[in-house]
Formats: C-alpha cells, structure tokens, sequence
C-alpha cells in the first residue's frame, strides 16, 4: 500500500519539479472486511455469501495553475502508469479556484478507534462471525420468528493522505457490526469499534423479535388528527439528519438549498429554541463517528453548529471553507460522535407517559422524497404500534405529518435519550391518520 502511494506521490513530485504543477492532494485507503449472512434461513448461500474482500481506492486531486484542477478517483488499484494518468487527467482539467487549497503541516491526534481484536477476526479468525449467525438464529427460534435475515461483518481499514502543503497524515480504524429481521418486519443492530458481546446482542435481537412479532399483530387504527409520536431513535436519526443536520450541510446552505441562509450564520439567527445546542465532537475514543483527519487532510476537532439555538457555522469542506471566508470543519458521521443537548430532553419511561393515546413509530417509507429546507415531512408509517396509557395495543400503519424544525423551536418536540443506542428518540406533535 505505501509503495503505490509512493509511486504516485514521486510522480506528482516530478511534476511540480518541472513547474507543470501549482499543487496536489492525495489519498489512499486501504479496506478489507469479511462478512457472512443469512437470507431467509438459508446462511451462506448464493443471496448471503460468505465474503473476503480487500479493496484499494485512491482519489487525487491536481491544480496545475491558479485556476485549472483535475480530480479522479481510481478503485481496486492494479499496475498504474502514473505519469501517463497524469497526462490524462490534465486534458480533463476544469477551472475550480475554490478547490484549490492544499493543507499545510499538523498535528494528529491519537484517537483509540482501531482494536485489535476485530482486526484478528479479519487477518486470522473469523469464527466469531459464525457465532452471531448461530446466536441470532437461537433468538428467532426462542421468539417463535418463522424467517430470519441479515449478516455480520468486520473491517479493518488503513488511510494515507498527504499534500503538496506539507500534510502528512496516516490511520487506522476497525469496525465491526451486525444486523437481522425477523419476519421481514422488523430488525435491528449495531455497528461499533470492537467487537459486539453475546449477551448484548442477545437482548438487542430478542427485543427486536419481540417487536417483530407485536407488528405481526392484527391491524388497529388510531384517532385521526392531532396526537402524540415517538420515533424510535432509528427512525429518529433518519428524520434528524435530513431535516437538522441536512440543512447545516455547506454545499446546501451555500448553493441556497438550505432552511438557513448562509447570511444567518453570520448574524446568528435564532433557528431553534434556547438551550439546543447541535455539534459534532469527532475525537471521542472507541466511537464509530471520530476520525482523526479527514480525506482532505483536515485535523479533527469539536464543531458546534448551533448553540442555544443560535446558528454558528454550517460544516464545511476545504472548498466551501474558502469559498466563504470560513475555517473548514468536522463533519457528522455517526450518532455517537453527535453533539445534541435539549433542554426538553426526557427518558423514554418519560416519553411513554406523555403518549396518551400515540403511535410508536418504527420505520417511515419514502424520507428521501421530502423537502429538508421545508422543514415538514408527510410521510407513511408502515411499521408502527398504536399505544394507549403506555401500553401496546396493536400494529396501526399510519401516515404521519409534522414540522421537525417547528418542533424544535416550540416546545412541540423533544428528544429522547434513549439508553443503548447512539443515536436519540423524539417525540412529537404529529398529524396521524390510519393507512387504509
């Protein structure tokens, strides 16, 4: 890996030597993972195969004068005539002044985001793999699940950035995870730094196939119009990234794509109600979201994005950064590296006594087709239980209606730090009517 990424790295070298080049970046990464699945009972077979892979990508980014850039990526790296790619690559030069930023020299911070013991199940033994399947079909079977699907895996990744500015940055991280349905209803799992203990995913999967079965159930409807709904914090991260995080994202709040003007950060608009605070802490050891620099040979470090509902900065690359007279920022990347404080924030025992008579909403169909900078959602509940007095009363497929960012402003919403998971609840006011 490092004699490849020499060999382009020389030949950029070369370049800039002769005065053809103003600059570049490069990046290579490094992935191998092994993984095995289960597809409709049937483990390993042709829809769930066991996999070993080790994959090789490399992306560069050239600026061969003040104005004109060239950028590529290449996957599953073989033998490469890098000076004839560079050739190649500047017939297809474009003019991008912004991107034309090459990090200097920095400091690392040492992150623990690499453990040897998932490494081991990817370089030596895999075994415990096959114990996850073996474990996840025990809770199908003593939770009386007829089908069972899913997959475990782990990987192992190695990272290379270096700049003609002197950036200079090398990492490794592990991950490991697992994911299963049961009856194709219903699912879940976890995706961390070490490796997953048997009796945490035990519980995690029998409380998944418990609910599973609850949905099964036959059909109630609820009390159309005005009510309570908490979102599972599965859903609830769908619904947090889109409509929050997805308008805090520079490309749109730059190209006015965004419910935040890009002027309103600069003013510090009030955006959310006071106390709600909304950032990213990316140097948090063990977490699957931290990272020590980025694919840009930006240095990680805590961003907030809003702070007691203010509007800070929008997080942004290298090229955004520049573009807007800013300093480039972490970006979120997991939950557990997601800096969310609400004033409001309740229990989920906290949660299901304030539901009344609500839904419990555990998947949402079609978040993709809403509009983020609208800040509403109108959407189809198609897994969800109907509750009355924090009891289950029975699967209610609903569609669904609110104001996210409303919510958040109001005292309409709120979150729910939800034990065990990376990411939180929410419960909010929604508009509900029963699926016919």
């Amino acid at each position: 890996m490092r004699a490849l990424f020499d060999s382009f790295r020389r030949a950029l070298e070369a370049e800039s030597a002769q005065g053809r080049m103003h600059g570049w970046r490069l990046a290579l990464t490094r992935t191998r993972k092994v993984s095995i699945g289960i597809n409709d009972n049937v483990a390993g077979g042709a829809y769930a195969p066991p996999i070993l892979d080790e994959h090789l990508a490399l992306s560069y980014l050239v600026a061969w004068d003040e104005e004109q850039v060239s950028r590529g990526q290449i996957a599953s790296v073989g033998e490469l005539d890098f000076p004839a790619l560079l050739d190649a690559a500047r017939k297809q030069a474009h003019a991008d002044a912004d991107a034309i930023v090459f990090p200097g020299a920095a400091t690392i911070p040492k992150l623990r985001v690499h453990l040897q013991e998932v490494a081991a199940l990817v370089e030596k033994d895999p075994s415990a793999l096959a114990e996850m399947l073996v474990l996840a079909k025990d809770v199908a079977k003593s939770a009386e699940s007829e089908v069972l699907s899913g997959s475990c895996q782990a990987r192992e990744r190695e990272s290379i950035v270096e700049s003609s500015g002197g950036f200079r940055g090398e990492s490794r991280g592990t991950l490991s995870a697992y994911g299963f349905y049961f009856d194709g209803r219903y699912g879940d799992g976890k995706t961390s730094r070490g490796v997953w203990t048997a009796d945490e995913a035990r519980t995690r999967l029998l409380e998944a196939a418990t609910t599973s079965k609850r949905l099964g159930g036959d059909p109630v409807r609820v009390t159309p119009g005005s009510a309570p709904v908490l979102f599972h914090p599965a859903v609830a991260q769908g619904l947090i990234t889109s409509f929050l995080l997805g308008n805090l994202g520079g490309n749109k709040v730059v190209h006015g794509m965004s419910a935040f003007p890009l002027e309103s950060f600069d003013s510090g608009r009030q955006v959310l109600r006071e106390g709600f605070t909304v950032g990213v802490d990316p140097l948090r050891d063990d977490a699957v979201g931290s990272y020590s620099f980025s694919s840009e040979g930006v240095v990680s470090s805590p961003v907030l994005f809003i702070e007691n509902g203010r509007l800070v900065t929008p997080y942004l690359n290298l090229k955004l950064a520049r573009r807007t007279g800013r300093e480039p920022t972490a970006s979120p990347r997991a939950g557990d590296t997601l800096v969310l404080e609400d004033p409001l924030a309740i229990t989920p025992d906290e949660a299901f006594a304030r539901l009344g008579e609500g839904l419990l909403v555990f998947s949402l169909l079609g978040l993709h087709t809403q509009d983020p900078s609208s800040g509403c959602f109108s959407l189809v509940a198609a897994q969800a239980l109907l509750h009355r007095d924090a009891i289950p009363v029975g699967p209610c497929p609903a569609v669904v209606a609110g104001r996210l960012l409303e919510a958040f402003s109001s005292g309409e919403g709120c979150l729910v730090n939800w034990p065990g998971e990376d990411w939180p609840g929410l419960l909010m006011t929604c508009d509900v009517m029963s699926r016919s």
